[in-house]
């Protein structure tokens, strides 16, 4: 017996490409080098683009931001600032990062991905995935 197709919304590619091309235009704007990373709710990459002038590390960085708030269904900046705080177990967690940048994508209520940013300053890296979030066309931040 075949398992029945799920009602719950998705993420679909084209929509994760434009999530990535406005933050690459958004951060154009500000003058800022980065790299950006969507992923599905399981933390499965859908879109990447790096600016050439991004720092190389900026793609990992950007690839498990975004997981780690898919996985985690929270902005990555609160969990940095509980670990400054001295919640030192988010260290000890499988495949978190831990660091400002990393944001869910909600659809319908639902979260479908996320988006993941890094080369910039940490609050800038932050402060552009939210805004990107928040302006991707039906698919916004978090609570």
């Amino acid at each position: 017996m075949r398992p029945t197709e799920s009602a719950a919304p998705g993420l679909a590619g084209d929509q994760a490409a434009g999530v990535v091309a406005r933050a690459m235009e958004m951060a154009a704007q500000r003058g800022l080098d980065i790299a950006v990373a969507v992923v599905d709710s399981a933390g499965h990459l859908l879109a990447f683009q790096r600016d050439a002038r991004a720092f190389p590390a900026s793609v990992e960085l950007a690839i498990a931001k975004a997981r780690t708030a898919a996985m985690f269904r929270r902005d990555t900046q609160a969990m940095q600032e509980s670990l400054e705080k001295g919640r030192l177990s988010y260290l000890a967690l499988p495949g978190a990062l831990p660091l400002a940048g990393g944001v869910p994508l909600v659809l319908e209520g639902t979260v479908v991905g996320a988006v993941g940013i890094s080369g910039a300053a940490s609050g800038e890296d932050a402060e552009l995935a939210r805004k990107t979030a928040s302006v991707s066309g039906g698919v916004g931040e978090s609570e």
